[in-house]
């Protein structure tokens, strides 16, 4: 946020004034302030006040909607209660419109702001704080449309992993769709895939639990490790059977871990049995023994 705010060269040859200008010596935050100060002819004092001297930090609760040509982000700061400190950031979305991505940035410093970005058609994809620029939790809802194409084409991973999040809230069959297809991507970055698993448990239902099963199988030893902690949301013999599975046979350590933690959440009737093997398997740090104790 910092060196976005000076710029990197600016930033990087204030760091180095600084290290230099310091080296072997007793510092405070206040030098480093002076260095950056000193190199960018900015004065940094409300900077660092808000996002180092002050407590807390932003928490985003941002509405998207679309109407007649504009796209709305309706942005709501929420941490604390109605006393609490308001922060002042710089709001930045990537859209896309016809294949073609924009960039729009807009300063917030209320509890409630809204950018409004003229589309002239409907968007088919965004992304929110592309850049990873405010040190804030963000939870986004919007249309359900516009996220799905996000889950597949927003060009980063944590854009992408980010619409995941989002789709935990509309539980309907095309997003539940979505969410199974990225799971089952294998050359996706593991990260989505975690995210998409764990959208799937907070929406529930069959379909997401199937969905869930289906991918259990897959290579990459985190994403098995979302699958059955997402799996741990849900009942039946089918879930139970899989969990069991992966907590005795699994590869994984943290896997195996993660699947008897499930399998205890079930309270299926042979959990037991299965769990206590697990109390005479090694591993390491035992992790496998403390969840099968969990």
């Amino acid at each position: 946020m910092l060196r976005q705010k000076l710029g990197t060269d600016v930033f990087w040859a204030a760091v180095g004034k600084y290290l230099r200008k310091h080296r072997g010596s007793i510092v405070e935050t206040r030098d480093l302030i002076l260095a950056l100060e000193e190199e960018s002819g900015l004065s940094l004092e409300k900077f660092f006040d808000q996002w180092v001297y002050r407590a807390g930090h932003p928490e985003l609760d941002v509405k998207v909607s679309y109407d007649d040509g504009s796209l709305v982000f309706d942005v709501d700061q929420t941490q604390g209660g109605d006393d609490a400190t308001v922060f002042e950031f710089g709001f930045e979305v990537d859209v896309c419109v016809d294949g073609q991505w924009t960039h729009h940035r807009r300063n917030i410093d209320e509890r409630k702001s809204a950018l409004v970005v003229h589309t002239g058609s409907r968007p088919t994809a965004l992304v929110i704080d592309p850049d990873f620029t405010v040190t804030a939790p963000i939870k986004l809802t919007g249309p359900a449309d516009i996220l799905r194409n996000s889950l597949r084409e927003a060009p980063t991973a944590r854009g992408r992993a980010a619409a995941a999040n989002a789709l935990r809230r509309r539980p309907d069959p095309l997003s539940i769709t979505a969410l199974e297809q990225c799971l089952g991507r294998e050359n996706e970055a593991w990260m989505v895939r975690a995210e998409a698993a764990s959208a799937l448990s907070a929406i529930s239902g069959d379909a997401a639990r199937d969905a869930l099963l289906a991918a259990q199988s897959t290579t990459h030893p985190k994403v098995r490790r979302a699958i059955v902690a997402a799996l741990g949301e849900f009942r039946g013999e089918a879930v139970a059977t899989a969990l069991a599975t992966l907590a005795s046979k699994d590869e994984s350590y943290l896997v195996s871990a993660a699947a008897a933690r499930s399998l205890g959440k079930t309270k299926a009737e042979n959990a037991p049995e299965q769990l206590r093997p697990l109390l005479k398997k090694n591993s390491w740090a035992d992790v496998i023994r403390a969840g099968a104790l969990e």
